[in-house]
């Protein structure tokens, strides 16, 4: 695959495809200054940079400035340390400002049987689809288990809707050749997503109705001998007092 290609299938959301270009560049960043004891680190300092404001300007992100790096400069690494401060600033403001757009906080909903079935056959659909997809057995694993955990939490009787959310981002994140491969995925846990609306709001309308105060059943009024009720009050209908001698036919 053509570094090219690489790029065409980074995740949608620029923010989260920039978040992945940028750990990986650090990540390459930090293997090269390992593995060459000190020898170049401004040249492989400068590609990091050079590379991540690349990223910044294509993707539109509009969060970092440049920085006043120069080879030679005294204040390199000064310069270079802060910038990668900002740097991961950013990526975190990224990373949870994603998560909160897609997540539902402790959103909790009671499923019927038969739309906890329903859910669970589109469950078995994205596992069936993700067994053989080209990842790496790390992100396969961790997506499996995630897929796992939404299940499990599927046949609770009060199912948390962060299971589905935590599936969701780790589908969101996947970069590389599988990341087409996933709209599928995306469509089914979108139908999830809005069966467990469904859900959420058939809960809601429960709730409120329960709020309401519910009157509970009254018994007869209980009169005394002279017609009147117990507590001395009177409605100002006549009434026949069980002692009256004459007895209406």
């Amino acid at each position: 695959m053509s570094i090219i290609d690489d790029y065409a299938e980074l995740p949608e959301d620029p923010e989260l495809a920039f978040v992945y270009l940028e750990k990986k560049e650090r990540k390459e960043l930090w293997e090269l200054l390992d593995s060459s004891n000190g020898y170049s680190a401004t040249d492989f300092k400068m590609c990091y940079v050079n590379r991540v404001m690349a990223y910044h300007e294509a993707l539109n992100i509009s969060a970092l400035q440049r920085p006043k790096l120069y080879r030679g400069s005294q204040d390199f690494e000064i310069e270079f340390d802060q910038f990668l401060d900002e740097v991961q600033y950013v990526v975190t403001v990224a990373e949870l400002s994603h998560a909160r757009r897609l997540q539902e906080i402790r959103v909790v909903v009671s499923l019927t049987p038969d739309l906890r079935q329903e859910i669970q056959e589109y469950i078995g659909k994205i596992r069936e689809l993700i067994r053989p997809l080209d990842l790496t057995d790390e992100k396969k694993e961790t997506i499996m288990n995630k897929i796992d955990a939404l299940s499990n939490e599927i046949e609770r009787d009060r199912t948390k809707v962060e299971a589905l959310t935590a599936v969701t981002l780790e589908i969101a994140s996947t970069a590389g050749r599988a990341a087409k491969e996933l709209k599928h995925v995306k469509d089914l846990l979108d139908t999830v997503q809005n069966l467990l609306g469904v859900a959420k709001n058939f809960s809601e309308k429960l709730k409120i109705g329960s709020d309401k105060p519910t009157k509970l059943l009254e018994g007869p009024d209980r009169f005394r001998r002279d017609g009147k009720k117990e507590d001395g009050s009177d409605d100002g209908q006549a009434r026949f007092s069980p002692m009256d001698d004459d007895i209406p036919f």
